[in-house]
């Protein structure tokens, strides 16, 4: 399968966007021939992924002709309250989009804590192969990795997506982080670690950047940018 090199970023699934509106946007986005499909256990507080699975098997879509990734590490908060918050705020922003300042605040109260344990990395994976209605996972992200301050020793998670990995549960593990790509090649490094890929910003703006691009590639690590129209700005949000 050739992958486009385009995907189809699902944050705003159950968050900002319904789902009637997910589900007409996934629908186009596959028509159009995107076949790479970004995701986490966090978005849409843990209800984005089951819109995804059920998309892909209702439509009758070939699991090997589609690439899906997502992330752990965040865990959500989702309950009937939150569920019902979300309808609202929806409703709220639509008739006065000047409140959805106000509204991420509010949201950022439920934010997902932080958690990479492999008990949390083992419970989350469970939960994606079952909401995404699949066998396996294409490619799992620690996500919005922390590489100056790491919250755990990696080599336990490391060890176990291997072993995910010999299963045939995942093909290939990464990260995902917010950080720069000086950073996170200076971790790998240091760490001897060789990971499959690393997703971060779409913010390459210097000469040096493209020396960790190299060295990166030579050791067989693929790199997924995101967020093109935040080029040149410093993100603060949590992919």
């Amino acid at each position: 399968m050739k992958t486009t090199k385009l995907g189809f970023g699902c944050a705003p699934i159950l968050g900002r966007v319904d789902k009637r509106k997910s589900i007409q946007a996934l629908k186009i986005a596959y028509e159009e021939g995107i076949n790479y499909f970004d995701i986490a256990r966090s978005y849409g507080w843990g209800e984005a992924e089951s819109i995804l699975g059920n998309f892909l098997v209702q439509n009758k879509i070939p699991r090997d002709s589609v690439e899906i990734t997502t992330k752990f590490g965040l865990v959500p908060k989702n309950n009937r309250l939150i569920r019902l918050s979300k309808n609202i705020a929806r409703k709220v922003i639509s008739i006065n989009p000047k409140t959805q300042t106000l509204v991420k605040s509010a949201a950022s109260q439920v934010a997902p804590k932080i958690d990479f344990s492999v008990d949390t990395a083992k419970t989350s994976l469970e939960k994606s192969l079952k909401s995404l209605r699949t066998d396996y996972i294409d490619n799992i992200l620690l996500h919005g990795y922390d590489f100056q301050n790491p919250p755990n020793d990696i080599t336990d998670i490391v060890n176990f997506f291997d072993s995910e990995k010999k299963r045939g549960k995942i093909k290939n593990y990464g990260f995902s982080t917010d950080q720069s790509l000086d950073l996170a090649a200076k971790f790998f490094a240091t760490n001897n670690l060789n990971p499959d890929l690393i997703q971060l910003p779409c913010q390459i703006s210097q000469k040096q950047d493209y020396v960790y691009i190299n060295q990166l590639n030579i050791n067989g690590i693929k790199i997924i940018v995101h967020s093109p129209f935040n080029i040149g700005k410093k993100s603060q949000k949590k992919n």
